[in-house]
């Protein structure tokens, strides 16, 4: 998709996305106390709205919820049955606003001037260093002279240095060491691609969810900040330079994996066992 091609041009225009999530957890032992955390319901922002969601965890137990510091909606669960499975399934819908305009691009210097310079998605968190990443988002970037440039350029640098790849990489691998492997998957390419952007001055953020068109999984990509047009989505594993906001269905957004990973947990007493299998699907409208 060329940048700043519109990818709709019906007013107001919408579409109602469902979803299922299913997650299974098996345990060598029976566990008495079994405490997580899940960002696995829709997010509500400018691109997604009317979320309806239902969980149901396996077998039941206390929960609450709670929006986080970067707007998600977490969900915490304890369980307290004696179990040695355990199944977690998320269903629902969200109404995903579709892009009525193109993105206007900006000179990198009319860009940086309107830009809060304190933002939060310009430094470095746990797993993105932007200083770690600086010569390569030089050499990245290369001639681009605009925003929506420097976008393309970064995405298509991660398409010639990183090829997808599973077993090179984990949940705590950071940018710098997905770009020095040169293998990897989707959180890798959004890692990279934030510390590149962030190096470049361009305030970019870690998104999880589901795609449209990857049966069985959740989803990695990133946003961009846009001045004139808000948080912008781009799928670096896919080369997306403007993703299509059809084929994204947004759960959580932060610095990086840490703060929008789908789930995290711990059980007593401590042995082997955990996540075993996801099931994650998403239906476009007819």
């Amino acid at each position: 998709m060329e940048a700043g091609a519109p990818l709709s041009t019906a007013p107001d225009a919408e579409a109602t996305v469902r979803y299922t999530y299913r997650a299974h957890y098996a345990y060598g032992h029976e566990v008495t106390r079994n405490e997580n955390v899940f960002r696995i319901i829709p997010r509500v922002d400018g691109a997604q709205r009317n979320a309806s969601w239902e969980v149901r965890i396996t077998p039941d137990g206390a929960r609450d919820e709670h929006h986080d510091a970067f707007g998600n909606l977490v969900l915490r669960s304890l369980v307290t049955q004696p179990h040695r499975e355990m199944d977690v399934e998320a269903a629902g819908s969200v109404d995903i606003r579709l892009a009525q305009e193109p993105v206007t691009d900006l000179r990198m210097g009319v860009y940086r001037q309107r830009l809060l310079h304190s933002d939060v998605y310009l430094a470095k968190s746990v797993l993105v260093d932007p200083a770690a990443l600086a010569d390569h988002a030089r050499t990245a970037a290369g001639g681009a002279v605009s925003l929506l440039q420097v976008v393309e350029a970064v995405t298509a640098w991660l398409q010639r240095h990183i090829v997808y790849e599973r077993g090179y990489t984990s949940v705590f691998t950071t940018a710098e060491e997905a770009v020095a492997r040169g293998h990897g998957v989707c959180q890798d390419y959004a890692h990279a691609a934030i510390g590149l952007l962030r190096a470049l001055g361009i305030p970019a953020r870690y998104v999880s969810g589901l795609l449209a068109t990857q049966v069985g999984e959740t989803h990695a990509w990133i946003e961009f900040f846009h001045p004139d047009h808000g948080w912008v989505a781009t799928d670096p594993t896919r080369a997306r330079v403007l993703a299509d906001p059809r084929e994204l269905l947004t759960f959580a957004v932060g610095r990086d994996y840490n703060d929008a990973r789908p789930s995290i947990g711990s059980f007593e007493p401590p042995g082997q066992g955990g996540l075993v299998s996801i099931e994650a699907r998403v239906q476009l409208p007819a």
